[in-house]
C-alpha cells in the first residue's frame, strides 16, 4: 500500500525523461518524476517529464503482479513520495492512472472477481464449520455443564465426595467446548472480517466503476422530486422503484454502492439486478 516518506533522496541521474511525444518523438524535457517497477527478480528505472499523460503513460508500464516507487523531483534530488504501489494502489492514489494490462474499470473488476471468490469460499467454510447450529447447540452444552459443575460443587460442600470424578470428566468436555468457541472467535476477527472488509469495499470500487443504474420510468415520475436530493428528475436521469418513490439514477448508486437494498424513504425491499446494469470487462 502506498505511504508518504521524506527520508528516501536519491540523485538525479538521468539529464532526460523516457516520454515519447504522439508523433513517437522523444520528449527530452526536463526529468520531474522517476519510477522504479520491481519485478520479482528485477527493478527497471523510468524518468518522466512533468506533464500529466506522459507521467500517466510510463506508469502504466506496472504489471499486475510487480510493485513501484514513485519519486518527485525536489530541488537536485528524488525525493519517495509513494512506496511499493500495486495496480491497485494506482487507481485509488492517481484517480486518472490506469494500469497495464487493465484499465480502472478492469483492475476494480478483477479485485472484485477475486475477492468474491476468496469471500465466498470463507463463508462457505463458516457457515459449515462454525455454523449457527454448531455453535447454538455449544453454548448451550458449555452452560448445561457448568450448571451441573455448580450443584457437584453444592454437594461436595455439603459432605458428599462420590461427585468428584464426575468433575473431572464436565472440567474436561467444557474445556473442549471453550477452546471451540475461542478457534472460533479467532477465526472470525483475525480472517473472516477481514476479507469481508476487503470484500465490500472492493465490491463499493466495482459498482462505483463499472455498473450504471436504469431506473425504470413513467408518465407519473414527470416533474417529480427526486427523493434524496430534491431536484426534479427526467426519463434520461432517473425513475422509480417498486415502491413507487422516485429517484435519480446517481442518487440511488450512491446508496446501493453502499450495500443497501432497500429504499431510503419507506425501507421496501428491492433487487439490485432489476435496475444495475453491469459492464464486464471484455
Amino acid at each position: 500500500m502506498s505511504i508518504n516518506a521524506t527520508a528516501c533522496d536519491l540523485s538525479i541521474n538521468a539529464t532526460a525523461c523516457d516520454c515519447v511525444t504522439k508523433s513517437g518523438e522523444a520528449c527530452k524535457k526536463s526529468v520531474f518524476y522517476k519510477f522504479e517497477f520491481i519485478h520479482s527478480e528485477t527493478t527497471d528505472v523510468k524518468y518522466s517529464c512533468n506533464l500529466k499523460n506522459h507521467r500517466n503513460l510510463l506508469m502504466k508500464k506496472l504489471p499486475m503482479n510487480s510493485k513501484m516507487n514513485v519519486f518527485k523531483k525536489i530541488k537536485n534530488h528524488f525525493q519517495i513520495i509513494h512506496s511499493e504501489l500495486s495496480c491497485l494502489d494506482c487507481v485509488r492514489v492517481f484517480d486518472d492512472v490506469f494500469c497495464q494490462p487493465h484499465t480502472k474499470h478492469h483492475t476494480f473488476w478483477m479485485n472484485f472477481v477475486n475477492l468474491k471468490g476468496a469471500y465466498m469460499a470463507e463463508t462457505k467454510m463458516m457457515n459449515t464449520k462454525y455454523s449457527l447450529n454448531k455453535l447454538t447447540s455449544i453454548i448451550q452444552k458449555r452452560d448445561q455443564i457448568n450448571e451441573e459443575i455448580e450443584e457437584i460443587r453444592i454437594a461436595y460442600e455439603n459432605g458428599s465426595d462420590s461427585l468428584l470424578m464426575k468433575v473431572d470428566s464436565l472440567v474436561t468436555e467444557l474445556r473442549k467446548h471453550n477452546n471451540f468457541l475461542n478457534e472460533y472467535m479467532t477465526y472470525y476477527r483475525n480472517t473472516y472480517v477481514v476479507i469481508e472488509k476487503a470484500f465490500q469495499t472492493a465490491k463499493k470500487e466495482y459498482i462505483d466503476a463499472c455498473c450504471c443504474v436504469k431506473l425504470p420510468w413513467n408518465e407519473k415520475c414527470e416533474h417529480e422530486e427526486c427523493s434524496i436530493c430534491l431536484s426534479e428528475t427526467c426519463s434520461k436521469e432517473g425513475g422509480y422503484l417498486e415502491c413507487g418513490h422516485v429517484f435519480h439514477n446517481d442518487c440511488i448508486k450512491k446508496w446501493i454502492e453502499n450495500n443497501k437494498s432497500t429504499c431510503p424513504m419507506c425501507r421496501t425491499s428491492f433487487d439490485n439486478n432489476k435496475i444495475l446494469d453491469v459492464i464486464e470487462p471484455i
